[in-house]
């Protein structure tokens, strides 16, 4: 009797052992490809992390993430993560809790760069299956290395009243002289010649100029789409000047330097300091539609159709909101509020002729098709000069130049060893 326990026992252990082994085996030949890549002072860099930080990359410059396109964004997909690993392993130095401390005003900021709307960005993280925290680290580590430089340099921060002073001086006397504002792009030389003709490449073909200087841009104006504020035609980089040639708004310039290749934009340009039309703010209602099975032009007037019913009796848009309240999440809607000058360039140049209430031309990306309503319209008004705004400016150009200090020396005191980058 009690051997028949026994035994009844030791085939129950041994049926319960097998079914281990074989979710083992299965998990084991479902589970995603991951080791370490690098180990940065000690922490782990893993495949998965770099694949990851590379469809961020990706879809930013070409809204391309298969496997083939990923591998071209490795290289700074690594590099990007070593820098946030620095900077994150000094926050902890700093104060341990660090994390907990950014990590609402992170959240706060990525929201705000997707129309303050959960629903969107997780639209986004499952378009390329990647985890929140993935798009959240680089804010987190933003603001992480701001709170470092303040603490670092922070007698050179307070030294800021007497140069504010002098720049208003200065600001006066240039008011009506032609301005320009520029937008940058930079990024490290080595190994990254093909990451900047893909940038050049998609610029050319009309790309979001600020959407790529946030994802690849190593210079803190990255969190402002790269924008780095207002010049004279004499402030002008030299290279830009140097052939006395004529500068236009949406003009872009490419230079190669000793360490960094660089990427210039004239986002606006102020003719004898009077605001141009591109400054203009608009209210943009952007209906997302899915093509799925069905042919272009039909699913698209479908849509239209849709879109023509709900505004024929409104004064606005408000009627569209209705398209989110829909069970079909296969239309969409968000809202864009913006300055002309800081959206797409083929985008701007369709909004220029558009009506009040007008549905623009539909654009296609891949199984996705996008209708463009105008839905307000108001023109920017000269500002006088703000000593807090001019504060603000002064600051965010120089944490520019010290982070670039910082992180230099960030890197050449870490610890960083490369264990298996061959993706």
């Amino acid at each position: 009797m009690i051997k028949n326990k026994i035994n009844k026992l030791y085939f129950q252990n041994l049926i319960i052992m097998g079914m281990f082994l074989v979710f083992l085996i299965c998990n084991k030949v479902n589970a995603k490809e991951n080791y370490i890549v690098a180990l940065v002072n000690n922490i782990p860099i893993t495949k998965i992390d770099v694949e990851d930080k590379a469809k961020l990359l990706a879809y930013s410059i070409e809204k391309d993430i298969s496997q083939k396109n990923l591998n071209k964004f490795f290289n700074q997909s690594l590099k990007s993560l070593i820098t946030e690993n620095l900077i994150r392993g000094e926050g902890l130095k700093f104060n341990k809790n660090i994390l907990n401390l950014v990590k609402n005003k992170a959240y706060s900021n990525l929201l705000s760069d997707y129309n303050q709307s959960d629903f969107f960005l997780n639209q986004l993280i499952q378009e390329l299956n990647i985890s929140k925290s993935v798009v959240l680290n680089k804010y987190e580590t933003e603001i992480i290395l701001g709170i470092l430089l303040q603490n670092k340099f922070k007698q050179q921060f307070e030294n800021l009243n007497q140069e504010i002073q002098e720049i208003i001086t200065e600001k006066e006397l240039e008011k009506n002289k032609d301005k320009f504002e520029l937008a940058e792009i930079i990024i490290p030389k080595p190994g990254n010649l093909e990451l900047f003709n893909k940038i050049k490449n998609a610029l050319n073909k009309g790309s979001n100029f600020s959407y790529i200087a946030e994802q690849v841009s190593i210079n803190p104006s990255a969190k402002k789409g790269g924008n780095i504020g207002w010049r004279t035609l004499e402030n002008l980089p030299i290279e830009i000047t140097s052939n006395n040639q004529l500068i236009n708004e949406g003009d872009i310039f490419y230079f190669i330097k000793k360490n960094t290749y660089r990427i210039i934009k004239i986002l606006v340009k102020r003719h004898q300091g009077k605001i141009s039309n591109i400054e203009d703010q608009i209210l943009l209602a952007v209906i997302n539609f899915k093509i799925n099975f069905g042919e272009k032009k039909a699913v698209y007037l479908t849509v239209k159709d849709e879109v023509d019913d709900l505004l024929k009796n409104n004064k606005g848009c408000n009627e569209l909101k209705k398209f989110n309240n829909n069970i079909n999440k296969d239309i969409t809607l968000r809202v864009i509020n913006s300055r002309i000058a800081d959206l797409d360039v083929n985008l701007q140049n369709k909004i220029n002729n558009l009506k009040l209430y007008e549905i623009m031309k539909p654009i296609y990306e891949g199984n996705k098709g996008y209708l463009y309503i105008l839905c307000d319209k108001a023109k920017n008004q000269l500002i006088n000069f703000n000593p807090d705004l001019i504060k603000k400016e002064l600051i965010d150009e120089r944490i520019s130049i010290l982070s670039s200090r910082y992180l230099k020396k960030l890197n050449q005191n870490a610890v960083i060893k490369l264990i298996n980058d061959k993706f």
